[in-house]
């Protein structure tokens, strides 16, 4: 299976032209710049309009109009992943978003404690500590991920 990983469009997913090949593309949130459901509205209907046999996406920390959210109406190829997964031709797929306010109410740490054992591909909108996630000499990583 080809996976194509985009993250980090901020409404301007548009732009994006030529994308590679792939059986399943993913984004790992940040879809929109102001977190508005307008610009939510906008991403889906380009996103469900690509090509790929699969689509997933998750929300970033500019995404809290999905807070709670329940999305309907999507294609059947298409999949926001909040806190829950996906199998697709055998591999499953599970999607951890970033909302500000599971960090808040302390619920974050349970949300990691309940990503399945049997998950195949992990999709969060953070790198793991360490990795890849520094800025200014500071590193914004999550340290729950550094033993997974």
């Amino acid at each position: 299976m080809k996976i194509l990983h985009i993250s980090d469009t901020h409404g301007k997913h548009q732009i994006l032209k030529d994308l590679p090949n792939a059986d399943v593309i993913v984004h790992t949130g940040d879809i929109t710049e102001d977190g508005t459901e307008e610009e939510v509205k906008d991403f889906i209907e380009w996103f469900s309009g690509l090509s790929y046999a699969h689509k997933i996406f998750i929300a970033g920390n500019h995404g809290n109009c999905l807070y709670g959210a329940n999305i309907e109406g999507l294609p059947d190829n298409v999949h926001y992943l909040c806190n829950d997964s996906i199998t697709i031709d055998g591999i499953k797929f599970y999607g951890v978003p970033m909302f500000l306010q599971d960090d808040l109410d302390g619920n974050f740490l349970e949300l990691f404690g309940r990503i399945p054992a049997d998950t195949d591909v992990l999709l969060t909108h953070q790198p793991p500590l360490g990795i890849l996630d520094e800025q200014d000499g500071i590193n914004y990583g999550d340290y729950t991920f550094t033993n997974v």
